[in-house]
């Protein structure tokens, strides 16, 4: 999450959808679909990796929620278009008591996470030009491994893309 880095670039917070009072909240989070984002976390962890570390482990945080990440660059290029509260109508069927995924909330999932693997893959790429021999460990949480299709659309954490990856290591979050 780095929180430590919003409260230097609170530009870098990627608002929340606040789904009861259609507005947006701060996110406490990164806007890693930001180049600069990307690229100023790349570069830490090619710093890291030139300290000739054994390994690094990238968090469990390194997914997005249901609903985060609606006004990055992810939204823009899977919709074409910013952000409207009007696509909520698209992605979501809402009554009084529950909130259910309409199909362009699947592709919307789909779309996040593959490229949320497209960013991690190109953090793996330039901490091993750095340093061969370090080993790269990533979190999953325990619903990626049980429950791919409930991991896709919870934390746009999809397994089959991330098992592409030159990973060394998956840790699985298994809290329970």
């Amino acid at each position: 999450k780095c929180l430590w880095m919003i409260e230097d670039r609170p530009d870098w917070d990627s608002p929340n959808l606040d789904m009861a009072s259609r507005s947006f909240t701060s996110g406490g989070h990164l806007d890693v679909f930001r180049s600069d984002v990307e690229g100023r976390i790349g570069q830490m962890l090619m710093e890291i990796a030139e300290t000739k570390v054994d390994g690094i482990l990238i968090q469990d945080d390194f997914v997005s929620r249901q609903f985060q990440d609606y006004k990055t660059n992810a939204w823009r290029s899977f919709n074409n278009q910013a952000f409207t509260w009007q696509n909520t109508r698209e992605l979501f069927d809402i009554d009084e008591n529950r909130i259910r995924y309409k199909s362009r909330y699947y592709a919307w999932t789909r779309h996040k996470s593959r490229v949320l693997s497209a960013i991690l893959s190109r953090w793996v790429t330039r901490i091993q030009l750095v340093n061969p021999e370090v080993k790269i460990a990533v979190n999953l949480y325990y619903e990626s491994v049980l429950s791919p299709h409930h991991a896709r659309l919870w934390l746009s954490q999809d397994l089959e893309d991330l098992m592409e990856l030159p990973v060394d290591h998956w840790a699985i979050m298994a809290y329970q």
